[in-house]
């Protein structure tokens, strides 16, 4: 079999990073020995979830088997995972947590896209919908574009990483490590 080496575009404090975090999560749970060192798994992982690289071909750049290797991602997914909060739709979310009633009672206001229309309208401002909007309502959503643009941002960053492309795995495993990317956005940003 063949191998290559191929780039990865992510710096080096963020390979550092998540070794820190494996190296001290074996400590904690008393790990001994395993087929790959901290910064080995790391780097498996990385190239996982940026690449949307097979395990089995990843598995075999790396020396181990296809288990192995689904086992050091899943732990390292895990791991970032547990540094993002949140696992629950925003809408939901806050209804949940009150958001509504806290923003009414500091009174604040919140933007949200289209699909937070009716959460309460007073505080959750979203764009007006339908064509034909009078040139105010057009300016407003234009407006409400500019400011909620920091956040659209952060989505965007999600879409570089392969992994979400076509997704191999459990379904319910697509928001851990949505979570796993965001911590590793993170990193990268501030590296």
């Amino acid at each position: 079999m063949l191998s290559y080496t191929a780039p990865l575009p992510l710096s080096s404090d963020t390979l550092t990073r998540v070794s820190v975090l494996i190296r001290s999560h074996r400590k904690q749970i008393g790990s001994r020995w395993r087929a790959l060192d901290p910064g080995q798994q790391a780097l498996l992982t990385l190239a996982h979830l940026h690449k949307s690289e097979r395990l089995a071909d990843l598995a075999a750049s790396f020396g181990i088997s296809a288990s192995t290797s689904s086992r050091r991602i899943r732990e390292t997914i895990g791991l970032l995972s547990a540094e993002a909060p949140g696992s629950t739709h925003d809408t939901k979310a806050a209804r949940i947590w009150q958001i509504p009633r806290l923003l009414r009672e500091y009174g604040l206001f919140a933007l949200g896209d289209k699909g937070y229309d009716g959460l309460d309208h007073d505080l959750v401002v979203t764009p007006y919908k339908g064509r034909g909007k009078p040139e105010w309502q057009r300016e407003a959503n234009r407006v409400h574009a500019r400011l909620r643009g920091p956040g659209e941002r952060m989505f965007s960053q999600l879409k570089k990483w392969s992994i979400f492309d076509r997704i191999r795995c459990d379904p319910q495993r697509v928001t851990q490590i949505a979570k796993a990317v965001q911590v590793l956005n993170g990193y990268e940003h501030r590296s």
